[in-house]
């Protein structure tokens, strides 16, 4: 892709996942986004050729005007699917440039994070303007996403994992036993997670305690970074040296 269309590359490349939008494919690609159609690869829009963020575009709809959350270097981003027109644009400015973790989207507000001691913020757009709510450094998110479940967030302070409120950005709790991890969550709220040495945990999304259901060594004690996966009733890992686990949890 880039040795045909010739972006400026960000220090680790590309990493963003690809996002399907009616018959586009979108790309975190450039300064705000590339769109290519799905079924020929032909550019439908493309920013300036400038450097982008790690995060995948996400999809929204504010205001009855839909649109696509993406972060650029040091800049969120919002443009129109159709076109590529930007929206509107909020400063993200972080260490190393790195943008990496997605932002999320309730209604017309927006949490963003990042690693590096940035912290996170509230956003709210709100007739093509948009304003913050609360910022702080509670949750440093430098790799993984963040989870939202029932108005309250989920994810990893740098290498302490963490629970905090939406609506403020107050912390509930914190456990310092996963290292720098990654998580998901299933759609009945369990939350699944590896620590950065390779130990699975299983837990309930709880905004009172960190819940802790079920929790295993089921790889390597090497670096663990990687989002697990939940398919068919099975649970995927891997981890940096290549070693793949495969748990049933049917």
């Amino acid at each position: 892709l880039n040795k045909d269309l010739g972006f400026e590359l960000p220090t680790w490349h590309l990493s963003s996942s690809a996002l399907v939008v009616d018959d586009k494919v979108v790309l975190n690609v450039g300064a705000a986004g590339l769109a290519m159609n799905k079924d020929t690869g032909d550019v439908v829009w493309q920013s300036d050729k400038g450097k982008c963020g790690y995060a995948t575009p996400v999809p929204f709809t504010i205001d009855g005007k839909a649109g696509l959350a993406m972060f650029g270097e040091v800049t969120l981003f919002a443009v129109s699917p159709t076109d590529g027109k930007q929206l509107w644009q909020y400063p993200w400015k972080t260490k190393y440039e790195v943008n990496a973790p997605d932002p999320i989207i309730v209604g017309n507000q927006i949490f963003v994070s990042s690693g590096y001691n940035r912290g996170c913020s509230l956003l709210e757009v709100s007739g093509g303007n948009i304003r913050k709510v609360w910022e702080n450094k509670v949750m440093s998110m430098q790799i993984n996403s963040p989870i939202l479940r029932d108005g309250f967030i989920y994810g990893f302070d740098e290498d302490v994992f963490k629970c905090l409120k939406l609506q403020d950005g107050q912390e509930q709790w914190k456990d310092k036993s996963l290292g720098k991890g990654s998580l998901m969550m299933t759609a009945d709220g369990r939350l699944i997670l590896t620590s950065d040495k390779g130990e699975l945990v299983v837990a309930k999304a709880d905004p009172q305690k960190f819940d802790v259901l079920a929790r295993a060594q089921i790889l390597s004690k090497e670096k663990c970074w990687t989002t697990p996966v939940l398919a068919n009733g099975r649970i995927y890992v891997r981890n940096t040296p290549g070693e793949f686990a495969c748990v049933d949890v049917q």
